[in-house]
């Protein structure tokens, strides 16, 4: 981390597909969402199961994705995906489009490496 007018923070790098998608997610929440928004633990759990799920080509309806997602959450019930799917449309983080879920493209392909560039600017005065 470089502190100054300009700063610069620094990831580790993780082999760890959840850890990576975590961060990122994180990043992504505090720059463009929000705060309402913003996931909770156990969604953000889904949420990572369901970006590997799209990003292994899997079927969401298949056995494997259940497997990816109980990696992460206990899910017993095709109704509990049903209602995390639901909260995160309430919350702008998927589509429905017609019977299916899209992620938005910032997640629909993840490359290995991001670089977030961010310019902030307050609109007012200090008190």
């Amino acid at each position: 981390m470089i502190l100054g007018k300009e700063h610069k923070i620094e990831y580790k790098k993780s082999s760890l597909i959840d850890e990576y998608l975590y961060k990122i997610i994180n990043i992504y929440s505090a720059i463009y969402i929000k705060r309402e928004f913003w996931l909770t633990d156990q969604e953000r759990m889904f949420y990572i199961g369901y970006i590997e799920i799209i990003n292994s080509g899997k079927d969401v309806k298949s056995k494997d994705a259940l497997e990816i997602w109980n990696k992460y959450l206990k899910i017993d019930r095709r109704q509990d995906i049903n209602l995390y799917f639901r909260k995160l449309v309430d919350k702008n983080w998927v589509k429905k489009v017609e019977k299916k879920y899209v992620l938005p493209p910032f997640f629909s392909k993840l490359p290995k490496k991001f670089n977030f560039n961010i310019d902030l600017e307050i609109d007012g005065e200090f008190n």
